[in-house]
């Protein structure tokens, strides 16, 4: 019987690694708590739309680096790639910049790198910057 492997080009993440990612993203949480910077987490899969219509159909991303499909109810889906389009979705959905300025970070894990093995991004985003991307991302 043949032994299950993991994917190729990604890591399992146990023992002395596992413990310096939980000890990197403690440290950037603190750090990020300490500057009123909020944990924001988004679903592992969003709708195709949200990287086509944000990080552009033409790109990299899109063309080469994800994995899409279509779910049960016969929607495009595509597993995240990167954070930030699924975040900008996110705080247009609910509404999060009426009350101006939102700071916000992620944490995601990335499968190449073996020294770190995380990228964290930290946005400011302006009340007015969102207003204008609301109206873009609604027309018909």
């Amino acid at each position: 019987m043949e032994i299950i492997q993991r994917p190729k080009g990604t890591n399992d993440i146990y023992d002395d690694t596992g413990r310096n990612v939980l000890y990197i993203r403690n440290l950037v949480e603190n750090i990020a708590k300490n500057y009123n910077y909020s944990y924001f987490r988004t679903p592992t899969f969003e709708r195709t739309e949200v990287f086509k219509r944000g990080v552009g159909d033409t790109t990299d991303i899109v063309q080469k680096e994800t994995y899409d499909f279509v779910d049960r109810g016969d929607r495009n889906m595509t597993l995240r790639p990167e954070g930030t389009a699924a975040i900008v979705r996110s705080i247009i959905e609910n509404k999060l910049y009426v009350n101006g300025v939102n700071k916000v970070w992620y944490f995601m894990p990335m499968v190449f790198i073996i020294a770190v093995l995380s990228i964290l991004n930290c946005f400011l985003y302006k009340n007015d910057w969102f207003k204008q991307l609301q109206t873009y991302r609604h027309k018909p």
